[in-house]
């Protein structure tokens, strides 16, 4: 069961989806084919990270090949957010990071 804050559901990675992500600042996790958040990101261009990780088939983070979906935020203040969604999710699951930030 993914455990987020996000009220957007998830979407399918695939490039379709992507396109529908605006340029814009905020935090994003990845999910794997059960729904378990396996990576939480920030970015100041969601779009165009999600694009760059899409174009390189995750070379530069080899850990999130098994996605299957994502889901995003928008938030100006990025930084912040993510360090929150991180402390969220260690303290909901187990004191345990998602698998590709350890």
């Amino acid at each position: 069961m993914p455990i987020s804050g996000f009220q957007r559901p998830l979407a399918e990675w695939r490039q379709e989806s992507i396109n529908k992500v605006e340029p814009r600042p905020g935090v994003y996790e990845f999910y794997d084919s059960l729904e378990f958040i396996i990576f939480i990101g920030g970015s100041n261009n969601i779009r165009e990270t999600l694009q760059n990780y899409y174009n390189s088939g995750f070379s530069a983070k080899p850990c999130l090949r098994g996605a299957t979906h994502f889901r995003w935020e928008y938030i100006d203040k990025w930084e912040p957010a993510l360090n929150n969604h991180m402390v969220v999710h260690k303290a909901t699951s187990g004191g345990q990071m998602p698998e590709c930030n350890k």
